[in-house]
């Protein structure tokens, strides 16, 4: 991972904080066995100083990346802004319905040095792993439908 976008916003994080380290500590995963994407903490007290369009940030012990929409009727998605995750030569984008729970952000804040793009993330989203060329390949697919 390389930076994040809030709808157009890029929150301009400083690369170091998604490093891959020695003795494979940093870096980002893409895991279908982790349930939510986990960001680590630099990454998200950026995100946590932008305001967003009717939310507001709540306190919760799991989630750091919490928010209550401002406003008392049900919007479900309407209004959310769209996540950009920019990785180095492509950008995985989250439509809201990827992104966000009614009232809960989909992103958990991670305790130590990695960040993992969770299962509710890819939603929505085909991922082809290339071993031999060691790339990875997406793009939106609509999973409801089967061939």
């Amino acid at each position: 991972m390389l930076d994040i976008s809030v709808a157009s916003s890029r929150l301009h994080i400083p690369p170091e904080h998604f490093a891959r380290r020695p003795q494979f500590r940093g870096g980002t995963l893409i895991d279908t066995g982790t349930a939510y994407s986990g960001i680590i903490q630099p990454p998200t007290k950026s995100w946590n100083k932008h305001s967003y369009h009717n939310l507001t940030r709540i306190h919760r012990e799991d989630f750091n990346l919490c928010y209550q929409r401002s406003t008392v009727r049900k919007e479900g998605y309407i209004n959310l802004p769209t996540i950009t995750f920019h990785l180095r030569g492509a950008d995985l984008l989250l439509q809201p319905q990827a992104a966000f729970f009614v009232d809960l952000t989909g992103q958990s804040d991670r305790r130590d040095d990695d960040t993992v793009i969770g299962a509710y993330q890819q939603t929505n989203q085909r991922f082809m792993y290339d071993l031999d060329r060691r790339t990875l390949r997406f793009g939106p697919e609509d999973c409801s439908r089967t061939p």
